[in-house]
């Protein structure tokens, strides 16, 4: 029986985060930002939801015409070989 390959293990139980050096991060002001800015936020984000809305429509109509033409394909071959064991029936009877 194959085994899954072991990992390593990391413990960090005595992991000290005051030993890292400290980052400032810059701050913003968010009270200062100006309607148009959080508009363009809101549209990019709308849009974002459209194109993804649209997309997963465009798969769904890929899948219903892809399983259109497979059923085609299907009832195709079942009327081909239906057709065909009548052939040989009547042969061998």
């Amino acid at each position: 029986m194959t085994r899954l390959p072991s990992f390593p293990k990391f413990d960090l139980t005595s992991f000290d985060l005051s030993k890292l050096p400290s980052i400032d991060l810059p701050k913003f002001d968010l009270a200062g930002l100006d309607d148009k800015v959080v508009d363009a936020v809101k549209n990019a984000a709308y849009l974002t939801v459209g194109l993804g809305v649209a997309a997963l429509e465009r798969l769904d109509g890929a899948r219903r015409s892809a399983n259109a033409a497979a059923s085609d394909a299907v009832e195709s071959l079942t009327s081909a070989v239906s057709s065909t064991v009548g052939r040989v029936a009547k042969r061998a009877a």
